[in-house]
């Protein structure tokens, strides 16, 4: 930035200096903390410089990357990213993301593969600036192939508008167009329109409501488009390159990159869900109900909005300790129980409504009373539901011949009650009776 301006005062780099964070400056709904010329930014800003994978020359990247080392006013650390199968895991390396097409529209393997992986990054909190003709080769350009993941992070949308010698208005003197004058380009441009809640900072004037400079909020981060064909290739459009390394088309590049708006912090809490409950004799049990075995199983998943880091339980009101799904519990009294799971997320949010499980753990003659009063409350005759106690009364659980025996007859007796019992009503019976009859060893 400034590297052939007549107010330039010094060729070497500022590494030190004061940040100002400008109040006000920000890019209309984003507040941004802003830097201009003259002021120095507080750290290294780590730069990875690539084109999209359907083009064939690599010296418009180098380029852009000798563009950004060589700054006056900022402290760039740019450097040429292949695209390896692995981007995504090379980019948590890097601040921010400058991509950008030079006009040879040329298809390769694993575009999608890489513009999935962009996506993921941006959305995850990743900052990209992206230039001229990147749009048109991702989607319109020849083979006219159209990579969905790559557009939908881009704040601009639409078929491409192209012109040549053209000038760009600069519509908002804030954010990243601080300081940047009204400039006359002599080569291609390549816009869009701006995409519903992006910022529009500066225009072509050729067609209404198109957008030059762009910015837009991608979940967690952030994209800023850029008209100029920073990353053209020389070999196509020659010197015409050069006046994008001057001057206010060079100030616009730079202060792009630096003032990449910052990822959004990820503020909203990850949510719980307990899937499924099993006693130790494999019985699926239901909240609130009871159960005669002394174990249980918890099944539990999460859901967040960037990713589940993990899980935390209670039981009892114990404190919460890490836990992984399933979780299981043995040897537990007799009475009631509660047990509650949250999930935490990436950026340390934690669930703050944790799911929850109430049961009841009890003996062979609390079970027995129990399925006496199911029996009560189905709505059945008199003489139906008399027919059914009858054969639960006086159960003694330590007289286990007896009582295997009772329940037994009362087994036989639900079955030869179908109907009028339903089929729900018989298997809930039924299921009752012979975890009873487990639980007594019969």
């Amino acid at each position: 930035m400034g590297k052939k301006e007549s107010t330039m005062k010094s060729k070497s780099k500022i590494t030190k200096g004061f940040v100002r964070r400008l109040m006000g400056i920000g890019l209309l709904a984003i507040g941004l903390a802003t830097l201009l010329p003259g002021e120095a930014a507080a750290q290294t800003i780590r730069v990875a410089v690539f084109q999209d994978p359907a083009v064939s020359s690599a010296d418009a990247a180098g380029n852009v990357v000798n563009q950004l080392n060589d700054s006056t006013f900022f402290d760039f650390d740019a450097a040429h990213v292949e695209q390896p199968e692995d981007l995504l895991a090379q980019l948590s390396s890097y601040d921010v993301v400058v991509i950008g097409g030079d006009g040879h529209h040329e298809s390769i393997d694993n575009v999608n593969a890489v513009a999935t992986q962009l996506k993921a990054w941006v959305q995850a909190g990743g900052r990209v600036v992206a230039t001229g003709w990147e749009v048109y080769e991702m989607a319109f350009g020849p083979p006219f192939n159209t990579h969905p993941d790559f557009l939908a992070i881009m704040p601009v949308s639409g078929n491409q508008f192209l012109t040549q010698d053209t000038t760009l208005t600069i519509t908002s003197v804030t954010g990243i167009a601080t300081d940047i004058n009204t400039f006359n380009y002599g080569n291609w441009l390549n816009w869009g329109a701006p995409k519903d809640g992006a910022t529009v900072l500066g225009i072509t004037g050729q067609i209404a409501g198109q957008g030059a400079i762009v910015t837009w909020q991608v979940e967690l981060g952030t994209v800023t488009y850029l008209a100029p064909l920073y990353m053209g290739s020389r070999s196509t459009y020659g010197s015409t390159l050069d006046s994008l390394r001057c001057c206010d088309p060079d100030r616009l590049l730079e202060q792009a990159v630096a003032n990449a708006p910052a990822p959004i912090p990820d503020t909203t809490p990850p949510e719980t869900t307990i899937t499924s409950v099993v006693d130790g004799n494999g019985a699926f049990v239901a909240r609130g109900g009871s159960t005669l075995s002394s174990s249980i199983t918890f099944t539990f998943g999460g859901t967040d909005a960037v990713g589940v880091a993990g899980f935390q339980c209670s039981l009892d009101g114990a404190v919460y300790a890490p836990c992984a799904s399933p979780v299981g519990y043995s040897a537990l009294a007799i009475g009631n129980h509660t047990f509650h799971v949250r999930t935490l997320d990436t950026a340390g949010n934690v669930d703050p409504t944790p799911a929850s499980f109430a049961w009841t753990a009890v003996t062979p003659d609390q079970a027995i009373q129990n399925l006496i009063t199911a029996i009560g409350n189905m709505g059945l005759s008199a003489g139906v539901a008399n027919s059914l106690s009858a054969r639960l009364n006086n159960i003694n659980p330590n007289n286990k011949a007896a009582a295997c025996g009772k329940l037994n007859a009362f087994i036989n007796q639900v079955n030869a009650k179908v109907p009028p019992l339903t089929g729900a009503q018989a298997t809930q019976l039924l299921q009752a009776a012979n975890a009873i009859k487990a639980s007594l060893g019969c």
